[in-house]
């Protein structure tokens, strides 16, 4: 262990990119903690930033390049937010019928089982 970093409650994901400047992690609580998502300054090792995301916050994410953080939000997880990763500054918001994640309520109706086949070498 590097250092134990105090947070707002537990944790259940983090995110982390080269590319970007933070750590973000979401906070599990059942009260309004449960709509923060906080940033860890990767150099300092401290939470720098605190982002309220307006209801139950879900699996932060960068995409490709780090230059965006997604976070999935909403009470029902009925909305993306998409925040540019330096300055966190919030650049949309997507209304979405199914929470993003591995736990979407809606997963089992769009998983694919196998995959085609492929040609031989």
């Amino acid at each position: 262990m590097v250092k134990n970093i105090k947070v707002a409650g537990p944790t259940e994901s983090s995110a982390a990119h080269p590319d970007a400047p933070y750590v973000a992690v979401d906070i599990v609580s059942k009260d309004k903690r449960a709509s923060l998502i906080q940033l860890i300054d990767k150099n300092s090792l401290e939470v720098v930033h605190t982002l309220d995301v307006g209801g139950h916050a879900f699996f932060p994410a960068y995409n490709r390049t780090g230059n965006h953080l997604y976070v999935s939000a909403g009470y029902y997880g009925d909305r993306l937010r998409i925040y540019d990763s330096k300055t966190l500054k919030m650049l949309a918001e997507h209304k979405m019928e199914s929470p993003a994640g591995i736990f979407s309520r809606a997963r089992t109706q769009w998983i694919s089982v196998g995959l085609p086949k492929t040609r031989e070498h």
